[in-house]
């Protein structure tokens, strides 16, 4: 299939006819993309517990000290 590309000397066409493409290397894509979404699950982990435990000491509090007294 041929490309064709403009620029400023004007319009070209070229082709690799005998250009050998390799698999992807490593594990597969959709592992890839597992593996780097961890840590945005351990993020979201981590603040669900600070926000739960936040939220347990102001209510175990009754209410919140102000602030300037």
């Amino acid at each position: 299939m041929p490309n064709v590309r403009t620029g400023p000397a004007g319009e070209g066409v070229g082709e690799l006819r005998h250009l050998n493409v390799l698999e992807q290397p490593g594990p597969p894509l959709t592992l890839s993309r597992l593996i780097g979404t961890l840590p945005l699950f351990g993020l979201i982990a981590r603040i669900a517990v600070v926000w739960r435990r936040t939220r347990r000491t102001a209510a175990g509090a009754g209410a919140l000290p102000p602030l300037l007294n």
